[in-house]
C-alpha cells in the first residue's frame, strides 16, 4: 500500500511495463506519465519480486456490486429534503455511482482518510458500502439533519462534524484528510471559502492528496466559469483534471442540471496563504446570499435591554454597543472573560440563522446574561447541556423575531450529574475528551482513572474516538443525547 501510494495508477503502470519486458527509464516514463525523478525513486524502492506487488494491488481493488445504483437510490430517498437557502440540489443515483467509481479507480483508499466538505448528496454513504473498514470517512456539514442521517445510515462507518465553514474548520479535521470531496455553493465566494477550508483540512505530507470539487456554470455564461476557475487558481491550487458534466442533478436547470468534476492539487504556497472566513453571504439565494446585506444593529427591535452598555455578538461589526464581538469569533474561539466583563448583558444577533447557529451560540457564550435574537418561528433547543448551563431560558415574541433571554447558572449544585454537565457545557471550545476528563478529576480521580471512565462511558453510549476528539461545539446535535447519557453514567 505504501509503495504504490495514494494515487497508484502511474506506479502500477510501471509494474505492468516491467512485466512486459520494458526496462528503460524512457519507456517507463512514457508508460506511467510520471516525472523521470519519480520513476527512478520508485524503481529504487522496488523489491525483487515486483510482480507480486502488482498482483496484490489488483486483488485489493474494490469491486462495485451490480446493484450499487439501486443502493444509491435508496440512500438518496432517505436523505433529508433539500434546503434552497443552502443551495441544495440532489445529485442522481447514477452520479453517486460514477463518483464512487472515479474515487476508487483514482485512489487506493485503504487506510486513508476521506473528508466530505458538505455532503447533501450522501456520496459518503455509498462510498462506505464499497471501501474497506479501515477507510476513515467524515462528513463536515452545517445541516444537522444530514449529520444525523449519515450517522444512522452509515452504521458507524461515516462520522459527522458540525461545521459552518464561514466561521472556521473544526480543529479535529485540520491536516487530517488524504482526499476531500466537496460540492460547494455555486458562487465564486462559496467556492473560494470551501476550497480554503479544504486546504486547511488536507494533509501536508501526502504528495498525492487531492481536493475534488463539483462545480457548475451555465454554458451561456462562460464568464461565470472563468470566475470560478480564477478563484481556484488565485489560491495557488492547480486544476490537474476537469471532467465536464460529470455530476447530474434533479434540478439546477440554470446550469443544465449538471456540474463539472475538478481534481485539484494545492501547491505549497496554497497552505501558506489561508485566509480568514469569507463574508456571510456565499449562497445564490436567500438571506445569506451574495446579494444579501442586512444591517446588523438597525433592525434589532426594542427588547428592553440595559441600553448602551450592552454587548453585541453579530456576523458584522457595529459601533452602537459597548463592545462588539464577531459571530465567527464566538463560534471559532469563544469570548474571553475580560471582554464579557465589559457589558452586563449581550445581544446575539442570529436573525439570519440557517438553523444551527442558536445551539452553538448558546454553548459558546458564557456571558452572565444574554439575549439571543432569532427568527420568529425558530425552535428553541432543549438539550440537557443547555439546561445545566443556564439557570433560565425564556423565549419572548417581539415583532418578527423571538428574543431568548438566558441567565448563566453559577456554582455547583451538589448533584454530580448536573455539575459535570455544567462544567462540560461551559467549555464548548475544548476537546471533548480532555474537558470531560478534567471535570471528573474535580471529584478526586486521577487523570488516568478519569480517562478510563470517560472512554468506558462513551463507548457504552455509542460515542466513538472521533466524537471524543471533537470540540463540543463541533459535535453534531444528534450526538448530544448520547453525550448526556454518558455524562450521567
Amino acid at each position: 500500500m505504501s509503495l504504490l501510494g495514494l494515487a497508484p495508477a502511474g506506479r502500477a503502470a510501471i509494474l505492468q511495463a516491467l512485466g512486459e519486458g520494458k526496462s528503460s527509464v524512457t519507456d517507463l516514463v512514457a508508460a506511467s506519465a510520471l516525472p523521470r525523478r519519480d520513476v527512478e525513486d520508485f524503481l529504487a524502492s522496488l523489491p525483487a519480486d515486483h510482480g507480486k506487488v502488482l498482483r496484490e494491488y489488483r486483488e485489493s481493488r474494490p469491486v462495485l456490486p451490480p446493484d450499487l445504483e439501486e443502493t444509491a437510490a435508496s440512500l438518496i430517498s432517505g436523505a433529508p429534503s433539500p434546503l434552497k437557502r443552502l443551495d441544495h440540489v440532489q445529485a442522481t443515483a447514477e452520479t453517486l455511482v460514477r463518483r464512487v467509481r472515479w474515487l476508487t479507480d483514482m485512489f487506493d483508499l485503504r487506510g486513508r482518510s476521506v473528508l466530505f466538505a458538505g455532503d447533501h448528496d450522501v456520496t459518503s454513504l455509498l462510498l462506505a458500502r464499497v471501501v474497506p473498514d479501515d477507510v476513515s470517512l467524515t462528513v463536515a456539514d452545517i445541516d444537522e439533519r444530514l449529520l444525523d442521517y449519515v450517522q444512522s445510515a452509515g452504521q458507524g462507518r461515516v462520522r459527522g462534524a458540525w461545521a459552518d465553514f464561514r466561521f472556521g474548520l473544526p480543529p479535529s479535521l485540520a491536516q487530517a484528510a488524504d482526499v476531500i470531496v466537496t460540492d460547494p455553493p455555486y458562487t465564486p465566494e462559496g467556492l473560494g471559502l470551501f476550497l480554503s477550508r479544504s486546504c486547511e483540512a488536507l494533509r501536508r505530507d501526502e504528495p498525492d492528496a487531492r481536493i475534488v470539487i463539483a462545480y457548475g456554470h451555465s454554458r451561456r455564461r462562460p464568464d461565470l466559469g472563468v470566475a470560478a476557475q480564477r478563484e481556484i487558481l488565485s489560491r495557488d491550487v492547480a486544476i490537474d483534471a476537469m471532467l465536464p458534466a460529470f455530476s447530474r442533478y434533479d434540478g439546477a436547470q440554470a446550469v443544465g442540471s449538471a456540474s463539472d468534476w475538478y481534481s485539484c492539487q494545492p501547491s505549497p504556497k496554497a497552505f501558506r496563504r489561508l485566509g480568514p472566513a469569507a463574508q456571510p453571504g456565499i449562497y445564490t439565494r436567500g438571506s445569506q446570499s451574495v446579494e444579501s446585506g442586512a444591517s446588523v444593529a438597525d433592525s434589532i427591535p426594542d427588547l428592553g435591554l440595559s441600553g448602551r452598555p450592552a454587548g453585541l455578538v453579530s456576523p458584522a461589526p457595529s459601533g452602537e454597543f459597548a463592545v462588539t464581538v464577531g459571530l465567527g469569533k464566538l463560534l471559532a474561539d469563544g469570548v474571553h472573560p475580560s471582554v464579557l466583563g465589559r457589558a452586563p448583558e449581550f445581544v446575539v444577533d442570529l436573525r439570519d440563522d440557517p438553523g444551527p447557529w442558536l445551539l452553538r451560540s448558546m454553548l459558546a457564550l458564557n456571558a452572565e446574561r444574554a439575549v439571543f435574537v432569532v427568527p420568529r418561528r425558530h425552535e428553541v433547543p432543549s438539550a440537557d447541556l443547555l439546561r445545566a448551563k443556564y439557570a433560565s431560558i425564556a423565549p419572548e415574541r417581539a415583532g418578527d423575531v423571538t428574543a431568548i433571554r438566558c441567565s448563566l447558572a453559577s456554582g455547583d449544585t451538589g448533584d454530580p450529574v448536573v455539575d459535570l454537565a455544567r462544567f462540560v457545557a461551559r467549555r464548548a471550545h475544548g476537546r471533548l475528551r480532555n474537558v470531560w476528563r478534567e471535570g471528573l478529576t474535580r471529584s478526586g480521580l486521577t487523570k488516568r482513572e478519569a480517562a478510563a471512565r470517560v472512554d468506558e462511558a462513551a463507548a457504552a453510549a455509542g460515542l466513538g474516538a472521533a466524537d471524543l476528539s471533537r470540540r463540543l461545539i463541533d459535535l453534531p446535535a444528534g450526538r448530544l443525547p448520547a453525550l448526556s447519557e454518558a455524562l450521567r453514567a
